[in-house]
């Protein structure tokens, strides 16, 4: 999409949540409704650097800046938006390339299908890689809350961050935490609740997905909700827990029921569809549970994210008693006690 001005192009992909609450700064007339246009003449009017901390949502575009002859590479604070890059020197010649998916790089012949050796390392001690490492050759995957610039003429690049970290304590009571939580998560949900398309939840057993259903529905919003599961006779099936929670909140429900057989034979097609490896297991019945989604919906909530702010796991857990905890004694006596086990011979 070209601005009015004709100084900008943007290629885009995502959603701003708070697009309409930005288009009121301003000025039309506007083409249609979109998020892209408004991303587009925010761009135009106000200027991209004071463009990016106001935008709300999940989000990488790419603007070039006719005037200046520059291309910009935007990705959202949280990276939920993937964008892979490739800058090198082929046959003599400069190359820069950049797509949301690595097919695509590949597609334009710029990337040599070969392994990073470093990065598996890096992937098989973390289970996933930091950007902006990928485990291709030569390409780069973008820093969340990043923005890149490509200088046309000179073909030199620099990247800086447009999200500073935070070091603030919360030092209010419990009962303002909770308060300010529920009123930030409604504002969040709300937000997301506006869309174009079908929107429908994918429900848990959790206490994280049910509660965005709750709240939607408390803002009259009866979305379908989709669950799966391993049948009866599997500690891990969460179909019933679901039924029960939609039950509660009179939604509808649809349960997908997956095998191993049929987890197996998805696998091909999942690992082509992800493009860069996840350690973790879920991926597969969600693979399925997205596909029955789709036939009635295209955007869905979730509540993936949500265990790790609420200290859900024990790693986090942890994490949270070793800052009640003294940093010296206790930390150093564990520290003893498991090369003290560590010594010991084994059985």
């Amino acid at each position: 999409m070209q601005s009015r001005d004709k100084r900008w192009w943007i290629t885009f992909n995502g959603e701003i949540y708070n697009h309409m609450a930005l288009r009121t700064s301003i000025s039309g007339p506007f083409r249609g409704h979109s998020d892209t246009e408004t991303l587009l003449e925010l761009i135009a009017q106000q200027g991209l650097e004071a463009t990016l901390p106001k935008l709300n949502g999940m989000f990488a575009f790419a603007a070039l800046d006719c005037v200046e002859g520059k291309i910009y590479l935007v990705r959202d604070p949280f990276g939920i938006k993937p964008l892979y890059f490739v800058h090198n020197f082929l046959h003599t010649k400069s190359t820069f390339a950049f797509a949301s998916e690595v097919r695509a790089l590949q597609e334009l012949g710029v990337v040599e299908p070969a392994m990073d050796k470093d990065a598996l390392q890096g992937y098989l001690s973390l289970r996933y890689l930091p950007s902006p490492m990928t485990l291709w050759k030569d390409v780069q995957r973008l820093k969340p809350g990043h923005v890149l610039c490509l200088d046309l003429g000179s073909m030199a690049l620099s990247q800086s961050h447009y999200v500073a970290p935070v070091n603030e304590r919360f030092s209010g009571t419990l009962e303002e935490a909770t308060k300010g939580y529920q009123t930030h998560l409604r504002s969040a949900i709300e937000r997301q609740l506006l869309s174009d398309v079908p929107v429908g939840i994918l429900l848990s057993g959790g206490i994280d997905s049910a509660l965005i259903a709750a709240i939607a529905k408390d803002l009259g919003a009866s979305l379908p909700c989709f669950t799966v599961g391993y049948g009866d006779g599997h500690r891990e099936c969460e179909i019933a827990a679901a039924e029960e929670t939609a039950s509660v909140l009179g939604l509808p429900l649809t349960a997908v029921t997956v095998t191993p057989q049929s987890l197996l034979d998805a696998l091909p097609d999942i690992v082509r569809s992800i493009e860069e490896p996840l350690g973790t297991t879920s991926i597969m019945p969600m693979w399925y549970l997205v596909q029955r989604a789709r036939q009635d919906t295209t955007v869905v909530l979730t509540g993936q994210g949500m265990d790790e702010p609420w200290g859900r796991y024990r790693r986090y857990q942890m994490e949270m008693v070793r800052r009640l905890l003294p940093s010296s004694g206790f930390w150093a006596a564990i520290a003893g006690l498991g090369r003290l086990a560590g010594d010991r011979p084994s059985r």
